[in-house]
């Protein structure tokens, strides 16, 4: 894919000056990137490397709810553990659509 294709793509799903509020829409794209082809329903994939640099964040409350197993915590959790969030790099597959 293409720089400018990249670019179209980024900018439909992150528009201008917004912050990404799901980590599927940075998904989408990495999914595309390290592919080169949009997702599909079922068998697509989280980069775990991906998941592994969101574990390092404090995350909504629905995301926890998919991704627990890979070390992700909720904001309270997060700011209230002395502790930074440990990756577990043998967390079961994520499906981008669940």
């Amino acid at each position: 894919m293409s720089f400018i294709a990249h670019g179209i793509v980024l900018l439909c799903i992150l528009p201008p000056f917004e912050g990404w509020d799901e980590y599927q829409h940075v998904a989408y794209i990495q999914y595309m990137t390290e592919q080169g082809q949009t997702p599909t329903y079922g068998p697509s994939k989280v980069s775990k490397d991906l998941l592994k640099k969101l574990v390092a964040f404090p995350q909504p409350e629905l995301m926890v709810k998919q991704t627990n197993s890979t070390g992700a915590k909720e904001y309270a959790t997060f700011y209230k553990d002395k502790s930074a969030p440990q990756y577990n790099k043998d967390h079961p597959d994520i499906l981008l659509y669940v």
